[in-house]
């Protein structure tokens, strides 16, 4: 398998959609091939930064509210309000 060919699955790869044959391919070429060994790595490690900063950052809890109501067809039995931490980060917390 070239590299080309690894680069057209590396997405279903890194999200663990392929079947076992392929990936046992892949895993293989990305073995010997240092260029995309590196190249997968640097974007396995981009997207697991993108999840911890997606964590950080707070959603508007009007928005979240409103989803909840518009899910349920209720009002949330708790409000979800911000709740500033020691770093200047709100937080999600149920009051």
């Amino acid at each position: 398998m070239g590299c080309e060919e690894v680069f057209g699955f590396i997405d279903d790869y890194y999200d663990d959609l392929l079947s076992d044959d392929l990936r046992i391919l892949i895993d293989k070429h990305l073995g010997e091939c240092y260029k995309c060994n590196t190249s997968y790595n640097e974007m396995s490690n981009y997207f697991q930064q993108l999840k911890t900063f997606s964590n950080i950052i707070d959603k508007p809890t009007t928005l979240q509210n409103e989803i909840i109501e518009e899910l349920t067809g209720e009002k949330p039995k708790e409000e979800i309000k911000p709740k500033k931490s020691a770093f200047g980060f709100f937080k999600r917390t149920r009051t």
